[in-house]
């Protein structure tokens, strides 16, 4: 571990980088040596999230990638996608809409790479509820899923 930051009452506090032993890096704002406020979390595996912490965790506004160039630009509440956001797949797939506990849950729309719009009801990260389907070959199906 390596740090960089002001001490106070012998905890982090302020603006400081620290280094995980296990090759992890956080850059951002401390509160009595947890991450709270504006800072960037870059894990060993190439995943990273730029944004709002607090007590630790992802919470709040956030921009979140993976190492494989997915990315969700959203709300997070501890750590979890929560609340309205955007998530890019790699392959091209978008939905924007609202999320729960890391699930699509809510309204949302989901654009395929391949062609296809469904937009409506989410529960768990399936279309359940009244939605519209469209295809890329012009079909079209309205109404419960």
């Amino acid at each position: 571990m390596s740090y960089a930051w002001h001490i106070f009452k012998n905890m982090q506090h302020g603006k400081g980088e620290y280094k995980y032993s296990s090759g992890s890096v956080y850059n951002g704002d401390w509160v009595d040596g947890v991450r709270s406020g504006q800072g960037t979390l870059t894990w060993a595996n190439g995943d990273s999230y730029t944004g709002e912490f607090l007590n630790g965790k992802e919470h709040g506004k956030g921009i979140f990638t993976w190492k494989n160039d997915n990315t969700y630009e959203g709300e997070f509440v501890e750590s979890k996608r929560h609340g309205w956001g955007k998530m890019i797949w790699a392959s091209g797939n978008v939905y924007e809409g609202e999320w729960s506990e890391g699930k699509k849950h809510g309204k949302g729309k989901f654009v395929y790479s391949t062609g296809g719009v469904y937009d409506g009801d989410w529960k768990d990260d399936e279309r359940k509820g009244e939605g519209k389907m469209e295809w890329a070959t012009g079909d079209v199906y309205e109404g419960e899923f």
